[in-house]
């Protein structure tokens, strides 16, 4: 991590302390629009010259439409649940796109079948407990969402860059599901939980995405051929 990268972490950690003492206040004049901003130093935190164009459009893109949505859902709720799916299930396009590994060669399997089934029925019971049958849109995300999670197992990669990836993403779901929570229970300490989990998965997640460590450790490869 270079100089200029420590910096702008550091920007983005004072940031996010003052989300969180915001989130303890009434009213969202401020957060509304300060939260967007959050995102765009993030990109600037992950970027580096050695991404492709694709990479950097796609990290880029995703973060937008996470700011796109976070100002929606927190000015109207989910009065407009339905574009909100849509924005989240292209911001995870994005994801998946990024995550199709050339260096993976999977071989179809009944083990790898079983991983795929596995990963699917978790997403789709975690969205059947938390939303039931509100809107079954939600149920696309659920599995677009097992999916990434499937994606993140069979990359090739150091480990703590793979563990660091998973948490990250782990924690992007958790703010989803604090973030219906939240619809319905808006005290300061679920908004504070939703803000904890978005902003540190997101962090966690893209950072590992452009094989940036935020907690430098000894090297040690994870190979994916174990699921094939």
């Amino acid at each position: 991590m270079s100089k200029f990268q420590k910096q702008i972490l550091f920007v983005y950690l004072l940031l996010f302390i003052y989300d969180l003492y915001d989130c303890t206040k009434t009213g969202f004049e401020v957060s509304l629009w300060f939260r967007p901003v959050q995102m765009l130093v993030l990109f600037i935190f992950v970027y580096h010259p050695k991404l492709s164009f694709l990479e950097s459009s796609l990290i880029f893109g995703s973060l937008l439409l996470t700011s796109i949505t976070e100002y929606i859902f927190y000015s109207t709720g989910l009065v407009h649940a339905n574009t909100l799916i849509v924005l989240l299930l292209l911001k995870n396009l994005c994801f998946i796109i990024i995550l199709q590994n050339p260096k993976n060669k999977l071989r179809f399997s009944l083990k790898l079948f079983r991983w795929i089934f596995t990963y699917l029925i978790i997403s789709i019971t975690i969205c059947l407990l938390v939303v039931g049958n509100e809107n079954l849109y939600f149920y696309l995300l659920a599995i677009q969402s097992g999916m990434i999670l499937f994606l993140i197992s069979l990359q090739v990669r150091d480990l703590s860059l793979f563990r660091q990836m998973y948490l990250g993403y782990a924690l992007v779901i958790l703010a989803m599901i604090f973030g219906k929570i939240l619809i319905s229970d808006s005290r300061w300490f679920i908004e504070i939980l939703t803000r904890l989990a978005l902003l540190l998965g997101h962090l966690f997640f893209i950072s590992s995405l452009t094989d940036l460590k935020l907690f430098p450790t000894k090297s040690n490869t994870l190979d994916n051929q174990t699921v094939n």
